[in-house]
């Protein structure tokens, strides 16, 4: 995604933006529009009928004062007005549901985009941040989707007013004889009038503009304090770094750059005043144009021309039309300008899948046997590999270990494995076929993975074993038994309902470090899959029970495949094989005795380093 993508939108672009902003606010709750333009008419033709039949009322008591007609203007003017208040109000709750569900409906697909990315994305530092940029302005920024729904509100409501107004000026062209002709009631004040009330909205609209052209100037130097207010929002979270604020006291030093990026550069208080000046600007053109609307309108009924209800009618027609105008346009840029953060959210939703191919391969989850073909890879944006050249065969039944020091690629070949990247160079071939070839849903089937930083729900116990809303108990039983999980599950009065964590249950059971990551292993374990790839999977454990993770090792995995990272060699005397990774080569193989034979090599090294604070 570029940078530097939205800097300069052409109108054209902006355009374009608009219409699939409504296209997309269509697709997702087709109602909305619709039922926004009726209440907004309703809205709008209710206050003009009680102006217009006023308007008959102050008339018919300037004139003839029939007493029958007095009744029928207020009847009509109360029973009209209290019927489309009503149909406003009735539209106007039918709005608010289908807003809170076009909301609900735009977080989802936000949600769905970035459940559906390709993981490679999730560690791009760009897209990161681009993801970071559109759930900003989906919350707190008021621009993005929040500031189309908020215009899109007003521009309904604009419309409504001037096209009802319009329609009552109509009425200023059909005059009766007996006025008094005179340059007042003549064509070329009409010409004069019009002028100023054209020149007038020039300056409104351009000063506005400009004005707005400042406005998202200074919104868009603000997008380095708005993330770490986003940052902020996040550390602060009392479940992630309550215990280290307390301890380190780092209260004060958090607030005080809470405050600097809040308040850096008096940013909010210079868009305060830009605010304040366009709204004062508004008002002051509202009430110009409602002065000259009055003295034209006022001028003509003196000779004649409209009754007295008519100026009434028509100078509040006149107020509208102009108002709104103004409004109209100002709304419309405003949306226009929304364009380049909502090209933002676009290019989110635009990121394209490159690993769900359709293919003819068919893949069996029986007899797999997956071989790394001199492969090589690179993070994005990384000039350094972080595997080489890697030439690797898992035959079906083994367990194979994997060792290495910190950064010595274990777990990136692991996420290439999983298809979670593909390779740089290379191939990586499943019953002598590339794995690209297969459709990645398919090929994924394939494995029960457990990472060093994996996640678990706060749904129930038995929902995150099945990771799904229904489970099967004797199987999500079976599974914790094998990890030792039993007698913990015993203890607890719900037993696979019992909710984990607090987020949607008061009563949810805190499980220990140890405890979430033996739940994790029994949830690969019920996923039943050919492949167990482990990472770390003993690491929160304590030295007792990792003894008897490892001593039931073969009765869990079973014979399935297994692919072992760990730091702790004395674990991998379960395995088959070891495979030895340095600096992101492969650079021994074997197993634990013929390794720990060669003396001058890498595994002999490692084993001995940690061997000896067993013997000490």
């Amino acid at each position: 995604m570029a940078k530097d993508k939205n800097k300069n939108m052409s109108f054209g672009q902006q355009v374009k933006n608009l219409i699939r902003t409504y296209k997309l606010v269509s697709s997702l709750e087709p109602g909305y529009i619709s039922t926004k333009l009726c209440r907004a008419f309703m809205g709008s033709l209710s206050s003009m009928i009680v102006v217009f039949f006023s308007a008959r009322v102050i008339d018919e008591l300037t004139g003839d004062r029939d007493v029958h007609l007095l009744v029928i203007y207020i009847a009509v003017t109360v029973g009209a007005g209290f019927l489309l208040k009503l149909l406003s109000k009735v539209f106007g709750a039918k709005e608010e549901v289908h807003k809170q569900a076009l909301n609900y409906k735009y977080e989802l697909v936000l949600s769905e985009k970035s459940r559906e990315l390709d993981y490679e994305y999730m560690e791009d530092g760009s897209v990161n941040s681009s993801i970071n940029t559109v759930k900003e302005l989906s919350g707190t920024s008021g621009e993005g989707f929040m500031r189309h729904e908020q215009a899109f509100n007003f521009l309904a409501g604009n419309v409504s007013t001037l096209l009802i107004s319009l329609f009552v000026l109509s009425g200023m062209f059909i005059t009766s004889d007996g006025y008094e002709e005179n340059f007042f009631t003549g064509g070329w004040s009409l010409v004069i009038f019009v002028v100023f009330v054209i020149f007038t909205l020039y300056i409104t609209t351009a000063l506005g503009d400009k004005l707005r052209k400042i406005y998202y100037t200074r919104l868009g130097q603000s997008s380095g304090s708005m993330k770490f207010l986003r940052y902020y929002a996040e550390y602060t979270d009392i479940g992630r770094a309550g215990k280290d604020i307390r301890l380190y006291n780092q209260a004060p030093a958090v607030s005080e750059l809470f405050h600097d990026a809040y308040f850096k550069n008096n940013f909010w208080k210079k868009v305060e005043v830009i605010c304040g000046v366009e709204f004062g600007l508004s008002a002051a053109c509202s009430s110009f144009l409602y002065g000259l609307s009055f003295l034209f309108v006022g001028l003509r009924a003196l000779h004649g021309m409209y009754s007295i209800g008519s100026v009434v009618l028509y100078t509040t027609a006149l107020t509208g039309v102009t108002g709104q105008i103004v409004n109209i346009f100002a709304n419309t840029v405003r949306q226009l300008n929304n364009g380049e953060y909502m090209q933002k959210i676009f290019d989110f939703l635009d990121l394209p899948s490159k690993k769900r191919v359709s293919s003819d391969h068919i893949l069996g989850q029986t007899d797999c046997e997956i071989e790394f073909k001199d492969v090589s890879f690179k993070y994005p944006g990384s000039e350094s590999y972080a595997l080489k050249n890697l030439s690797l065969k898992l035959n079906m039944g083994t367990k194979l270990a994997i060792v290495g020091m910190n950064g010595s690629g274990k777990t990136t070949m692991i996420k290439l494995l999983c298809r979670l990247y593909d390779p740089t160079e290379g191939v990586i071939t499943i019953n002598g076929t590339d794995i690209r070839d297969y459709v990645i849903e398919e090929y994924l089937a394939l494995f029960s993975v457990v990472f060093q930083d994996f996640k678990l729900f706060s749904f129930t116990l038995g929902q995150n074993l099945a990771a799904a809303m229904e489970y099967d108990s004797t199987r999500a039983y079976n599974a914790l038994e094998k990890v030792g999980f039993d007698e913990r599950l015993n203890n607890m009065e719900d037993g696979l309902n019992t909710y984990l964590y607090k987020q949607f249950d008061e009563d949810g059971v805190e499980i220990s470090g140890g405890e979430a990551q033996k739940a994790a292993l029994a949830r690969a374990i019920y996923r039943d899959t050919p492949f167990m790839v482990l990472d770390e999977p003993t690491a929160a454990l304590d030295p007792l029970v990792e003894y008897e993770i490892y001593t039931r090792f073969n009765s869990i995995i079973g014979n399935k495949t297994a692919v072992y990272i760990s730091h702790r060699l004395s674990s991998c005397r379960f395995c088959d094989d070891i495979a030895v990774f340095h600096e992101g080569k492969l650079v021994q193989q074997g197993s634990h005795d013929q390794l720990v034979g060669v003396r001058d090599g890498l595994y002999f090294e490692l084993w001995n380093a940690q061997a000896q604070y067993y013997a000490d």
